[in-house]
């Protein structure tokens, strides 16, 4: 059985990267197994920033996108300065957000959150990405999106692309069935 997070971490392994920075937490915890069962090697830096600047050093280095995984709330709000730094100098990066799931995410504007740590990531970022910041809400966009990703940060200008991902997302069983 595969899950979304199998399907990411194997287009991760597809486009190359033996590595991704991070900063643990548990709404990005399936993903962060996903690569390690693959055999990628995981730079875990002492907070987000370190782990976005560790990622923006080899990208810039290499030319070549690299990943930086962060929890929701404190997470996404920590890695806002790589991004918007990422984005002045037109480095190409792939950040990727936890998030709670998506039947706790608030959906009014009267609510600041209902889920623990919920941080509205693609309202944060959409002003300093280099394409809309994405919200995977469904299993059926898992394997698009996450390929695009390295298109997107490298196109025309290079930049940082950041994707929002929900717990359940990670978890869900990707098949047949629901594709």
């Amino acid at each position: 059985m595969r899950i979304g997070a199998d399907v990411i971490a194997d287009a991760i392994v597809a486009h190359g990267l033996k590595r991704v920075f991070v900063f643990p937490g548990g709404t990005i915890a399936p993903l962060l197994d996903a690569l390690d069962k693959r055999g990628v090697e995981l730079f875990t830096a002492r907070n987000e920033q370190g782990a976005g600047y560790a990622a923006l050093a080899v990208a810039r280095l290499t030319g070549e996108p690299q990943v930086v995984l962060v929890t929701s709330g404190p997470g996404v709000t920590n890695v806002v300065t790589v991004v918007a730094d990422a984005y002045f100098d037109s480095t190409p990066l792939i950040v990727i957000c936890g998030q709670i799931g998506t039947s706790d995410l608030a959906r009014n504007s009267w609510l600041r959150q209902r889920g623990f740590q919920e941080v509205d990531t693609v309202a944060l970022m959409e002003p300093i990405t280099c394409t809309y910041p994405s919200r995977i809400t469904n299993i059926r966009d898992v394997d698009s999106i996450i390929n695009d990703v390295f298109i997107w940060s490298n196109d025309r200008r290079p930049g940082p692309v950041v994707i929002d991902l929900p717990m359940d997302i990670q978890k869900v069983e990707y098949n047949d069935n629901n594709l």
